[in-house]
């Protein structure tokens, strides 16, 4: 009866041992979030202005795009962007401005 007991002690110290060790690790369903170094540094550029600046460069930004789209449409830049495409394609993205869109991607 003895040697029962001690098996059956044995196991329970095992499932012991296991379920520490599981509660000891990092949990695996926990999801850590990831913020990149680019999000990071727009935080701390933000974080670094007062609100009126930021409402400033957000607007100087947004005049630069406007204008800069608006010399691609006038130079045909938007144009010439389509050649080549599926006639359907460029009709249905006639407003696009792909060259605007491409620099954009590039800054």
């Amino acid at each position: 009866m003895l040697a029962c007991l001690t098996g059956e002690m044995k196991d329970d110290v095992q499932k012991l041992d296991f379920t520490i060790k599981a509660l000891a690790m990092d949990d695996p369903f926990v999801s850590i979030p990831v913020v990149h170094a680019d999000i990071r540094e727009c935080l701390d550029w933000q974080k670094s202005r007062s609100a009126d600046v930021i409402m400033k460069e957000r607007e100087l930004m947004t005049q630069q795009i406007e204008s800069s789209g608006c010399k691609l449409w006038e130079s045909g830049s938007c144009a010439d962007w389509f050649t080549g495409t599926d006639p359907g394609v460029a009709f249905i993205a006639r407003e696009v401005n792909g060259p605007l869109c491409e620099e954009l991607v590039k800054k």
